[in-house]
């Protein structure tokens, strides 16, 4: 008979005996081949004890759980055949041929009571700890749509974790009369969510569920609930630009849309765009003027080749020069030296090694020189821009800047 590698984790805790009691376990984990072993009292059972029953139907934040009948015993131990190892095929039975347990430090069960939720934070490390009486909360959630909807799903998150329990576009809702209904149940006390219609764009911007209730009227793009925080939603300015800088997960964008940009080093950066960002990439967005784009999420991402100069704002002040680098923050169609203005963590701005030049960033994908990127905090050294920071050789009537300043050419 071959070897076959088994791990044990040992759950040794005291339960009162006072009455019969049931915990229910989240497998956090994924583990597969759970069993349960009890002893001490009338409820225990033989080793290598029982394999685990079937998964309850509702889950809890994704994980599968299952309803642990401890019975009246005052110790019990779960463990799982490790079948990640080749040489293994996953046969629950054969952990009864070790023989040796080995007791898991720090896993006391006392305090438990009946219908308790349990999980171990660490299964991997060989001596798990449980996470004693967690807390269960329930989210109800309804969604109204103004117009019919051919599909829905709602798609459930925690920061930058799936807790929907499927891959994007998330969980697929029934509902009658454009109402949609849902039960979650999660560890979590506030929740992520967006409901889309499975078809690569999202029709509402992230939202946000407490414990309870949660009522959402859809009225088109975008929700009459919204919550902006997490960014999936860019405006664009007068001049048809913004910036980006808080895209939390991979987004997929539409071609010619969002740039990232290059620095070459001589004052000048090359905008090059891209379709699909992976987490975490300050941008440009270049679209139609006083435009709301939605981006929708997507399960991975494309990493830049070259460093980007574009740099995601923290909610501080940017001076002009940080570590010899010089900062330029959009205004309008012009990237102008920052001036300690505050730049939000959903704002991106230029950040180049040399002092800019006008008409500093040049789009790869088109003829036109670009946009301008102008030190109006510092002196142009007699040079004439106009209005858009251009520079002009020979100006002829009308306003531009010198030296920082509105000069009138007459």
């Amino acid at each position: 008979m071959k070897k076959l590698i088994t791990l044990l984790i040992l759950f040794v805790g005291m339960v009162s005996s006072a009455s019969a009691k049931t915990i229910y376990f989240a497998n956090n984990w994924g583990k597969s081949g759970l069993r349960i072993h009890q002893w001490g009292g009338t409820g225990k059972t033989d080793w290598p004890g029982n394999a685990f029953p079937s998964p309850e139907a509702t889950k809890v934040d994704g994980y599968d759980v299952y309803a642990l009948d401890l019975g009246d015993c005052t110790d019990f131990m779960i463990l799982y055949t490790n079948d990640s190892e080749s040489d293994k095929d996953g046969n629950t039975e054969d952990v009864s041929s070790l023989g040796v347990i080995r007791k898991c430090a720090e896993t006391s069960t006392s305090g438990l009571k009946d219908g308790d939720y349990i999980d171990f934070s660490d299964w991997n490390s060989g001596r798990p700890t449980m996470t004693s009486a967690l807390t269960v909360y329930t989210y109800n959630l309804t969604a109204t749509t103004a117009d019919s909807w051919t599909n829905f799903y709602v798609y459930l998150f925690n920061g930058t974790t799936n807790i929907s329990g499927s891959d994007w576009p998330g969980v697929k809702l029934d509902g009658t009369e454009n109402v949609y209904s849902y039960t979650h149940k999660s560890f979590l006390s506030s929740i992520g969510l967006l409901f889309n219609q499975g078809n690569g764009q999202p029709q509402t911007c992230d939202l946000t569920a407490t414990s309870g209730d949660n009522k959402y009227y859809i009225a088109g793009v975008p929700s009459s609930k919204i919550d902006d925080s997490w960014g999936l939603t860019v405006k664009t300015n007068a001049s048809g630009y913004a910036t980006w800088g808080d895209n939390w997960h991979a987004i997929t964008i539409p071609s010619g849309i969002a740039y990232y940009a290059v620095d070459n080093g001589n004052g000048s950066a090359t905008a090059h765009t891209v379709n699909n960002p992976a987490a975490n990439t300050p941008m440009l967005i270049k679209g139609e003027a006083n435009t709301t784009y939605h981006f929708a999420p997507a399960s991975t991402g494309v990493s830049l080749s070259s460093t980007n100069a574009f740099k995601a704002g923290t909610g501080s002040t940017l001076a002009s020069e940080t570590d010899g680098k010089y900062n330029y923050i959009l205004n309008g169609d012009t990237f102008k030296a920052a001036n300690k203005q505050t730049v939000g963590t959903n704002k991106a701005y230029l950040q180049l090694s040399a002092e800019a030049t006008a008409r500093a960033l040049v789009f790869d994908d088109e003829e036109t020189t670009g946009i301008a990127v102008v030190n109006v905090s510092q002196k142009m050294n007699g040079e004439f821009f106009n209005l858009a920071g251009q520079r002009v050789a020979q100006p002829a009537k009308g306003l531009y800047i010198v030296n920082g300043k509105k000069v009138i050419m007459k």
